[in-house]
């Protein structure tokens, strides 16, 4: 579907791309949902989802404000055998509730469902350019799942703790990891801000991507109160031309792309 109208009434719910057709049972013609926003406003007043059971669900937001206003019903990009994909390069999106890319619990997201998709588990995407992303509460990456977030060269992102998990998924008989990425552009890059914590779990994975960065400059990738431990060193990966001259700086309070500098001397 493409909405493009001004202005939207309070949706009651909301899932794009649902390939399940209750708690049991599950289609068969893997559908395809698509919203695209560009100005005006959308109100949830229940829970949003992009692919689930099967299903393949895109959100890409170029302009207007995408908004939540429950304080317990999630956001989720990919849910039970679901490919979800949000793509935001302009506009706002605020939400009451939590946040999560690749999976979700059934427990969490308050329903109780039984069927071969509910063992199976997500798949989602987050990619920001721009605009503003916020949440008051916290955003999981790769709780149920596999889970990739990417910002890219401007926005920035706000939620109180953000946890970039790893678990066990029976199914695939593999441990399935998030993984926080940045790209960034000829002299930007977004910022992630957390009022409270990074929590990374041992097998979480990092990756800058400095190619197209022409500037010769350190930039803050993002802030946060604490660090529950710092990526391991091989799950870090800097794509580059330059080896020497890029580094990560991981503190207490954030991420830091480091880029060397130098003094020039001139002997007579």
């Amino acid at each position: 579907h493409d909405y493009r109208k001004d202005f939207y009434e309070l949706i009651e719910g909301f899932t794009i791309g649902d390939g399940q057709n209750s708690g049991t049972s599950y289609t068969r013609c893997h559908p395809t949902g698509l919203l695209e926003l560009h100005d005006g406003t959308i109100s949830v007043g229940t829970w949003l989802a992009a692919g689930i059971g099967g299903g393949d669900g895109t959100i890409r937001q170029s302009g207007g404000t995408l908004n939540m206003t429950s304080s317990s019903r999630q956001f989720i990009i990919g849910l039970k055998g679901g490919t979800g994909l949000y793509e935001m390069t302009g506009g706002t999106f605020s939400n009451k509730s939590g946040v999560y890319v690749g999976g979700c619990p059934t427990n969490i997201i308050g329903v109780c469902q039984t069927g071969i998709r509910d063992v199976l588990p997500g798949y989602g995407t987050f990619s920001m350019s721009g605009g503003t992303f916020s949440t008051t509460k916290d955003i999981y990456v790769g709780l149920d799942g596999h889970g990739a977030f990417n910002v890219g060269t401007g926005g920035v992102v706000s939620a109180v703790n953000m946890h970039v998990t790893n678990s066990y998924d029976s199914v695939l008989g593999e441990t399935v990891a998030g993984a926080l990425s940045f790209t960034l552009g000829p002299s930007s890059v977004g910022r992630i801000d957390l009022s409270g914590a990074l929590n990374l779990a041992p097998d979480a994975t990092l990756s800058v991507d400095v190619s197209a960065c022409t500037a010769r400059k350190s930039f803050q990738l993002l802030n946060c109160a604490s660090m529950e431990r710092p990526f391991a060193p091989e799950n870090v990966t800097i794509v580059t031309d330059h080896p020497s001259l890029w580094g990560i700086a991981q503190s207490a309070n954030g991420l830091r792309l480091t880029c060397a500098s130098g003094t020039v001397m001139l002997f007579k």
